[in-house]
């Protein structure tokens, strides 16, 4: 008897850590945010690149789980039904983008940070970078870390291609 749960236990745990299909079942998603490649959800009011800010949002991906950011509101307004969830398995009613493009100048983003596996998922959602004044034609990428000094997680905007610090504070061992 013993064994026949050994057995099952261990199939389980094989299943849990396996690949997910995170698209089908949870999210419509990057697995990899690519700035210049991920789509962009353009609420400036310019479809010129140019002369507009670019904000990605960090992922990480392995074949086990799948973590994400998503910008849900920017100045207090909820961004529009963009990246839609597909399955309820998560208790969150928000939608958001992994990566939008803005009108320059100040603007405050509130994200969530979104955690899936094949034993569940999770989300927290609040973390908000605040008046941050977006120049033309700039692109910037949300990074994050969990800093275990400070117990909490990092946030910051750097230059994609630089790593140019512009918001924000990298923990010390970036």
């Amino acid at each position: 008897m013993h064994k026949i749960l050994i057995a099952v236990l261990l199939c389980f745990s094989v299943q849990a850590c396996g690949p997910l299909n995170l698209r089908k079942n949870y999210y419509q998603y990057d697995e990899i945010v690519v700035p210049g490649k991920t789509k962009i959800l353009n609420l400036s009011d310019t479809e010129n690149s140019t002369e507009r800010s670019e904000i990605y949002l960090d992922s990480d991906a392995s074949g086990s789980h799948h973590r994400f950011w998503l910008a849900t509101y920017v100045d207090g307004v909820p961004v529009p039904k963009y990246l839609q969830k597909v399955k309820n398995d998560l208790n969150s009613k928000n939608q958001g983008a992994q990566a939008i493009a803005l009108t320059p100048g100040k603007h405050t983003i509130q994200l969530c940070w979104i955690s899936v596996s094949r034993l569940g998922g999770g989300e927290t959602c609040g973390q908000t970078i605040k008046d941050v004044d977006y120049q033309k034609g700039k692109v910037y990428w949300l990074k994050s870390a969990y800093d275990a000094e400070k117990r909490a997680t990092l946030l910051w905007l750097e230059d994609p291609k630089t790593g140019q610090l512009y918001y924000g504070q990298k923990p010390s061992q970036f």
